[in-house]
Parts: C-alpha cells; structure tokens; sequence
C-alpha cells in the first residue's frame, strides 16, 4: 500500500461509485494497461481509503463485477499477431484476435502495416485513366470488303456494342480531323485515308440509324469531326418556336396571355421581332385561345429568314411559289399589312387545304391561293415585284423531326432529281418578276 512521505499520515478516503477493493487483482485484470506511463506514476501516490459503508452499500459479488469478465480477458491479446499473416499461416492466436474495427490503427510506414501490403497490390492494378493504356481499332467494313452492301455490313457490325461503336467513330474523328502540319497520320498500319473514312462512315451509319449512302454524301460537306457533330445535333430535338401574328396582337401582349397559362418562354434574339421560343408549356402550344384566334403561327425560326431577306414593302405584288402550309405567305401578308397582293401557290392541290385554313385563321385578306406548276407560271401570269420560292429538297434538314429520312433516301439519282428540280424552278421565278 503506498503512502505519503509521511508514513504516519494516510491518504484521506476518497469517494466513489464502486468500490475498488472487490476488483480482481493481477496483470491479467488490470483495466489501466493501455493507459500513459504518467496516469500509472499518479495511481501509485495514491492509497484509496477503505470504508465499510461503502462495501455494505455498493457490495458487488465477485461472480457479477464488472471487471471479471472473460471479454476483457479476450480483448488483451498480443496485437503483433496479425504479422505472422505475411507468410501466409494462420496462427492459433487468430482466432482470439478483436474484430477489425476494435485493433489499433497503425502508423503509416510502421513495419508491418497493411498499407505496404495494399501498395504491392496496387503496383499491377491498370485503369482506364489516359495514357495507362493504348487500345487496338480495327477496320471490320474494309477488312470484310463489304463495301456498299449494307446487309454485308449488318452482319459485321450487328454484334459490335453501341459503346465500342461510340469509341471508335471518336478516335477515327480525331485522327482523320488532325492537320498535316501536326505530323503525319496517325491510323492503323497498312490501311490508307480513305479506308478509315470508309469505317467512319459505316459506324456512324450503325450507330445513328442510317444508310451508308446518305452518310457519304453528308460526310462530303464536312470535315470528320463537323460531320460527327452534324450527326449528333440530328438526334437532338429542336426547340419550338412561335411567331406572333402582327396583323392580331403584338409580341408583348402574347407572351404575357401565354405566361399567364403556365408557359414558359422567352424571345428568340435580338434578330427578330415576332419570334418566340417556348421551353415548356402545361397545355398544347397548338390549341390554345390564342392560337385558334390567330395571334401566332407555329414556326420554325430558320423559316423567318427567307421572308426576311424577300423583304417585301407594302402594296407590292409578291408570289410564294410553294407556299404550304403558309408560314411564310401569312409572314408576307403581315408585313404588307394586308396591303397589296399575295399569290400562295401550292403544286399538291391536297396541301392548299390547311393552306387556307391557316390564311384564314390569320386573318389574311390579301392572299390568293392557287395550284399550279411553278414552271407555267411566266405563261400563267407574271408582273410580280417579288417571288419567294422555297424549293423541293430532299428533306435532310428536318431529320430531328422525322427519323425516316434517315432511310429512305436510297438511290443515288435522288439528289439530283430534287437539284434538277430546283433549277427548273427557279429559272421561269426569275422572269415573272418586273423590270424597274
């Protein structure tokens, strides 16, 4: 028992919960082992008085103390253990181990930490972070010599993965759109230029959903990688647009009606004065109030520049040769303010009926529909002051709104039946207009 340096004066009783007296005694139940080599110096200075109060009051059996436990013996165990674990055997003390999240972290560079183990491990992990790895392309549309026939070409590419399609039309984008002064070409050994933009052009085929011919002719309007965005922006929708009809309300007044049902939109650009784009909307924008009122047209924003550059002036004598469904004639009219004359024509007598019935909803008194070829029309009549003609085409630029043309366009006379057309056209609208 330590005393003071007094050894006739005993350290005063100290009062406590418990009472330490009935704790078991030894190493092997000493609840203090882990503790700092100071807090161990101050229990020694320290004697405990005895009271036999507190024994009565606070008597523990022996059997339930909170310090005989056989847990408290388990969790004393050696913790250089787990280093026998490098060479691979199992020692019997393993069993008696804590679970993992009661042992002591060790230190990081600590001989025999874990750490070094998962470091060793690491050394062979690869990842896919760039440079870790350099993956091989192949050219399965020139390699099988397919060619042009796309079921050939179906039955090649039918089992290659959307993303290993994805991946190697990029690299091919890449290496084919590099510039000569940036080196010489980087593709694949004994195949030439030409044969990786023939692959290019089967993948983007597979991968967007359409037939080789159209992409070859696409892909001759642009470098490889404006052409791999051109097809990207395809298969993304275009945003709807409205134009407010100046001969019913003004753009201010509509879209604030068109707020007030929810609509969310805002104008078009600075370019324009009637255009409207709308992000979203809780009803049709096609069957509103306003709209079967006649206070805006549904209406692609790239279709306002051809009216915009006819630039019409009031009291003229205009002719929309291929007028249907009317966007552009009723366009016309509001800028002539319902003066002057009008001429719609629409070949497809079919088409002349919503024709009409959007003039009318519009509130367009100064238009004139008919259906002729346009080719006659120097024989028909002529006089005019200005003609819009917004010729048949072949249809390539509303892909984003019908995925069939994606396919249908088969045969390679196609496109030139349409540029015939356009010419033939074109040439009779030069000599109805006037000479002033």
């Amino acid at each position: 028992m330590a005393t003071f340096a007094n050894d006739n004066e005993e350290a005063p009783a100290v009062l406590h919960n418990f009472d330490l007296d009935d704790a078991p005694q030894g190493e092997d139940y000493d609840i203090m082992h882990d503790a700092d080599d100071d807090d161990e110096e101050d229990d020694e200075d320290f004697k405990f008085g005895e009271s036999e109060d507190d024994e009565d009051e606070f008597d523990v059996p022996e059997d339930d103390s909170a310090f005989d436990t056989e847990e408290e013996d388990e969790e004393d165990v050696d913790m250089e253990a787990p280093k026998a674990k490098k060479n691979g055997k199992k020692t019997a003390e393993d069993s008696d181990l804590p679970p993992p999240h009661m042992r002591p972290n060790r230190k990081v560079g600590e001989a025999g930490s874990d750490d070094d183990e998962d470091d060793d491990e690491d050394d062979g992990i690869i990842t896919n972070m760039d440079g870790d790895y350099d993956e091989e392309y192949t050219l399965p549309a020139v390699a099988s010599g397919a060619g042009d026939d796309e079921e050939g070409q179906q039955e090649i590419l039918g089992t290659t993965s959307f993303s290993d399609l994805d991946k190697r039309m990029r690299w091919l984008a890449t290496i084919l759109g590099a510039k000569a002064e940036e080196g010489p070409f980087r593709g694949l050994q004994g195949y030439s230029r030409s044969d990786h933009l023939t692959q290019l052009q089967h993948d983007i085929a597979n991968y967007f959903g359409y037939n080789t011919f159209l992409v070859g002719k696409l892909m001759q309007l642009f470098s490889p990688p404006e052409a791999l965005a051109f097809f990207e922006a395809n298969e993304t929708p275009r945003p709807v647009t409205i134009r407010t009809n100046t001969l019913r309300t003004r753009r201010r007044d509509l879209a604030q009606a068109l707020i007030n049902r929810g609509v969310n939109l805002e104008p078009i650009g600075k370019w324009s004065k009637v255009g409207l784009q709308v992000f979203e909307s809780p009803v049709p924008v096609g069957a509103t109030p306003e709209y079967m009122a006649g206070q805006y047209m549904l209406q692609a924003a790239s279709s306002f520049l051809p009216v915009m550059a006819l630039a019409p002036q009031p009291n003229e004598r205009v002719l929309d040769m291929a007028s249907a469904p009317g966007g552009k004639t009723t366009y016309i009219s509001a800028l002539l303010q319902n003066t002057g004359v009008v001429f719609a024509n629409e070949l497809n007598k079919a088409r002349t009926k919503s024709l009409t019935a959007n003039i009318h909803r519009m509130g367009c008194k100064n238009v004139v529909v008919c259906s002729y070829d346009g080719r006659e029309f120097p024989k028909v009549m002529g006089g005019f002051d200005r003609v819009l003609l917004d010729a048949p085409c072949s249809g390539t630029g509303v892909i984003s709104k019908d995925p069939s043309v994606k396919v249908n366009k088969v045969r390679r006379i196609t496109i030139l039946v349409y540029r015939t057309l356009q010419l033939t056209i074109y040439e009779p609208s030069l000599s109805v207009t006037s000479s002033y």
